[in-house]
């Protein structure tokens, strides 16, 4: 739920979006929220606008969270900002702006324009996952689980 203040502090993966990410467009990010089981956050001026509920900013002055993943995308990445989600295990960020901040305190940066990215990333990792699915059904197929071993 959008106003449950844990939701951040539980995700595993999260989403952040700026101003860069218009209310409007936030239905064009699901696709890769579901892909990848992501919750969305917002920077402070996303909620000050009410773009998006205040449970869900991340910062100094909204939560703090370290999820495995954080993806930032068309957020400058400020200070007050970027403190907050320091803690997250990979940061990939995507900014119009190769100056942006957001790049000084990513894992992997891509300088380009979220909507072009987005569904580039979107349909890589289901490539990904359809592999995955294949390659552990291939193993099954191989070394079925309950076959006695002579090792």
């Amino acid at each position: 739920r959008d106003d449950d203040v844990e939701t951040l502090a539980r995700a595993q993966v999260v989403i952040g979006v700026g101003t860069g990410v218009s209310p409007d467009e936030y239905e064009r990010l699901s696709p890769l929220a579901a892909v990848l089981g992501a919750e969305l956050a917002a920077t402070r001026k996303v909620t000050d606008r009410g773009w998006a509920p205040r449970s869900r900013q991340g910062g100094i002055t909204g939560r703090s969270i370290a999820p495995r993943l954080y993806v930032a995308l068309g957020l400058s990445g400020k200070f007050n900002h970027v403190v907050g989600v320091r803690s997250a295990g990979t940061i990939l960020a995507v900014n119009t702006d190769r100056e942006a901040p957001v790049f000084e305190h990513c894992d992997i940066g891509i300088v380009g324009d979220w909507h072009a990215a987005v569904p580039l990333l979107t349909e890589a990792l289901r490539a990904s996952a359809r592999a995955d699915v294949a390659d552990r059904a291939e193993a099954d197929r191989l070394w079925p689980k309950n076959a006695s071993s002579k090792f």
